[in-house]
């Protein structure tokens, strides 16, 4: 009986988060912001097996006081990642530590007064591909230890899963379109699980044996910590990569 309850609780518990969303979705306050999104990535693959690559990310955002659209008006985020792989077969494991500092959203006037933090963040995730002629698709589920500045350094997680899927255009350039839900987990979890979805779509060029560039079109929705607040972002991605 004790199995069967908990059971309903968890049912019941998931239907009324579900309602909850579904309600401040329709009525709760949006805010819309433009931003660039830019990352340089330098990557050195050892083998077959092994890589290692490291990053540093640049973003701006438009500011409602100078004109919504100018995405290159104030600053968002800095940030450094290292990341290394092990390639096994159709699976890819990844370890990355990353320092991030960044700035919040400008969606109304209090979040001029939130100041600047940073955040170390160590991550795992674990990608299976699978290819058809042209098309690849990956599945990447994903989780991330955040240490938030708050008063110190406060403890929290967060889970991710991204699907993606690559078309081959011609010899040199891949499609790219993905979707990345993340939710709030242990540990210090919010009460709302849902943090914010990534949907993306670009084009990765390889312009030449060791330089590639990507641009594309990011829109991240966003939940605010009152639950009844939104953030649409609408990014310009681009990133470089470098090959050793």
């Amino acid at each position: 009986m004790t199995n069967v309850y908990q059971n309903r609780t968890r049912r019941i518990n998931f239907l009324l988060f579900g309602f909850l969303l579904l309600a401040s979705v329709a009525y709760g306050q949006r805010y819309t912001h433009f931003t660039l999104w830019s990352r340089v990535q330098v990557k050195k693959e050892f083998n077959d097996r092994w890589d290692v690559f490291g990053e540093f990310h640049y973003r701006r955002q438009s500011n409602y006081h100078h004109g919504r659209y100018n995405l290159l008006d104030s600053p968002f985020l800095n940030a450094v990642r290292l990341v290394g792989s092990y390639h096994t077969g159709a699976w890819t494991f990844q370890l990355n530590p990353s320092f991030f500092y960044s700035h919040s959203l400008l969606g109304r006037e209090e979040d001029f007064n939130v100041p600047a933090g940073g955040e170390w963040r160590f991550a795992a995730y674990a990608e299976w591909e699978c290819a058809w002629n042209r098309l690849t698709l990956r599945l990447r589920p994903g989780y991330e230890y955040r240490l938030l500045e708050r008063n110190g350094y406060v403890p929290t997680g967060r889970a991710r899963f991204r699907v993606q899927g690559r078309y081959a255009v011609g010899e040199r350039a891949e499609w790219v379109l993905s979707t990345e839900p993340m939710l709030n987990v242990g540990p210090n979890a919010v009460p709302v699980p849902f943090n914010q979805n990534q949907a993306y779509t670009g084009l990765d060029l390889d312009l030449l044996d060791w330089l590639g560039l990507e641009v594309g079109y990011l829109y991240v929705f966003r939940q605010r910590r009152t639950v009844v607040e939104f953030d649409n972002e609408h990014a310009l991605n681009v990133q470089v990569k470098i090959q050793m």
